[in-house]
C-alpha cells in the first residue's frame, strides 16, 4: 500500500531507464522527475502507462523546476518509445559542448569533427523534438559506412555523454572493413628526403620516420621532453585515448636534431603549422604523398619486418592502455624499450 498522500503509477521499462538517467543528472529521485513531468506538462495520470514495471510512488504537490522540464516533450508521447528531446541551436550550446569535449581530452581534430556534425544537426532540427526514430532516419541518409559511423559516434557523445539523454540506444557502430595500407618503400622515403630544403624539414622527417609518433606529438615537443642521451622522446599526448609513454629516434635523426637545436637554442622548437605546407615542395617534385601519418605507418611496418613484437611497436606508438603499462611495468620500462628499439637497428637513409 502506498503511503498517505502518494499515488502509485507504473511505467514501461524503457522509460524507467531513461528516468534513472534524468534523475542522476538532476540529483533527484525518480519520483521527483516523474511528478515534475506529470504536473508541469499537464498530463493526466490516466494516460495509461504500460504495466511493465513496478510502481513508482509520486507525492502530490508541484515539484521544483529542473533542466529536463524545459527540454523534454511529453505531449502525445508514446511511452513505449525512448524519450523525445526538443533541441535548439545556439552558439552557447556549442561552446558548452566544446568545453565538454576539451575536458574529456578529445583531440583537436576530433573536437572540431564532432562540433561540425552537431552544428549541422542542430541547425537542421532547430526547435524540433528528437527521438531515436528521428535519429535513425537522419543516419539512413549516409550510405558510406565511415560517414555513418562518424555521425553516430558524434551524436552519441552529444546526447548520451553531454546531455545525458539516451536517444541513441540500440544503434550499433558499424565496423569499418580492414584494408591493408600500402606504404612507400625505403627508396621512396630517401628520394623524398633528398628534395627537402631546410634543416627543420629534414629533422622533422627523420623524427617522424624513426619514432613513429603522431604529427601533433612531434610538433608540440617541449625541449625538456627530449632526452638526447637516450635518444628518447616524452611526448605530450593530445587526447585521453592516446597514451604514448616513451618513444625513440635513431642516430640519423639524432644528427639532424642536434644541429637544429644548436641553431635554434630558444623558443618553441617546431612551428605548429601544417606539415602539408612544410613538405609541399618535396611532394610536388617527387609525386609522393608522404605525410606524418604515412611515416607512422611505415615505421610500424618496418619495425615488424625487423622482428619487433607487435606489443612493443604499439608501445612506441602510444597504443598501450595505461592499465597494461601498470601491470607490466618491467616490460615497458624505458631501459627495456630502448634496448628493443636499438636492437632493431631501424634505418631510414641507408
Amino acid at each position: 500500500m502506498p503511503r498517505k498522500g502518494f499515488k502509485v503509477i507504473t511505467v514501461p521499462s524503457d522509460l524507467y531507464e531513461n528516468l534513472k538517467i534524468i534523475a542522476e543528472y538532476e540529483n533527484r529521485s525518480i519520483a521527483d522527475i516523474i511528478k515534475l513531468l506529470l504536473y508541469h506538462k499537464n498530463l493526466n495520470l490516466s494516460l495509461g502507462f504500460v504495466n511493465r514495471w513496478s510502481g513508482v510512488q509520486t507525492p502530490s504537490g508541484a515539484p521544483p523546476h529542473g533542466y529536463f522540464f524545459n527540454n523534454y516533450s511529453f505531449q502525445n508521447q508514446n511511452f513505449n518509445e525512448p524519450l523525445g528531446l526538443m533541441v535548439q541551436y545556439s552558439e552557447k550550446n556549442l561552446d558548452d559542448f566544446r568545453s565538454f569535449l576539451e575536458r574529456q581530452l578529445k583531440t583537436k581534430r576530433t573536437t572540431n569533427s564532432y562540433l561540425g556534425i552537431i552544428h549541422n544537426f542542430l541547425t537542421e532540427f532547430d526547435g524540433q523534438t528528437i527521438t531515436s526514430g528521428v535519429i535513425q532516419k537522419y543516419l539512413s541518409r549516409f550510405d558510406n559506412r565511415n560517414t555513418y559511423r562518424n555521425h553516430l559516434v558524434a551524436l552519441r557523445v552529444y546526447f548520451h555523454e553531454f546531455l545525458r539523454v539516451p536517444l541513441c540506444q540500440g544503434f550499433s557502430v558499424p565496423q569499418v572493413a580492414f584494408i591493408p595500407k600500402a606504404v612507400p618503400s625505403k627508396k621512396d622515403l630517401q628520394r623524398f628526403f633528398n628534395e627537402l630544403d631546410s634543416l627543420m624539414d629534414k629533422t622533422l622527417f627523420l623524427l617522424f620516420a624513426s619514432s613513429g609518433l603522431r604529427r601533433a606529438e612531434v610538433l608540440s615537443l617541449p625541449r625538456e621532453n627530449i632526452d638526447l642521451k637516450n635518444r628518447a622522446l616524452l611526448p605530450r599526448s593530445e587526447g585521453k585515448t592516446k597514451r604514448t609513454w616513451v618513444a625513440f629516434f635513431n642516430e640519423e635523426a639524432e644528427l639532424y636534431l642536434k644541429q637544429y637545436m644548436a641553431e635554434k637554442p630558444k623558443g618553441t622548437l617546431f612551428p605548429e603549422k601544417s606539415t602539408k605546407k612544410i613538405w609541399a615542395v618535396a611532394r610536388k617534385k617527387t609525386g609522393l604523398n608522404i605525410t606524418p601519418q604515412v611515416l607512422r605507418e611505415w615505421f610500424a611496418q618496418e619495425m615488424s619486418k625487423l622482428g619487433v613484437p607487435d606489443r612493443f611497436i604499439d608501445a612506441f606508438q602510444g597504443r598501450i592502455p595505461r592499465s597494461v603499462l601498470a601491470r607490466h611495468y618491467t616490460d615497458y620500462s624505458l631501459e627495456n624499450l630502448k634496448k628493443i628499439y636499438d636492437k632493431a637497428g631501424l634505418r631510414v637513409l641507408s
